[in-house]
């Protein structure tokens, strides 16, 4: 019983709907090239929100 619970939620997360990850129609069509060598996470996010019009919050 308990390794059933165990898988339990990732049986709920692959019955999700996939629509979370819809991608805008814009992005479609526009190439993007980052090189994050060495680049901290926080700092390669922000400067794809900033390139893209977004807010990171």
């Amino acid at each position: 019983m308990r390794k059933a619970l165990m898988w339990l939620p990732l049986l709920l997360i692959g019955l999700s709907p996939a629509t979370w990850a819809v991608t805008p129609e814009a992005w479609k069509h526009t190439a993007y090239a980052y090189d994050a060598r060495q680049t901290e996470l926080a700092t390669a996010l922000a400067d794809f929100a900033k390139e893209f019009g977004m807010a990171l919050d």
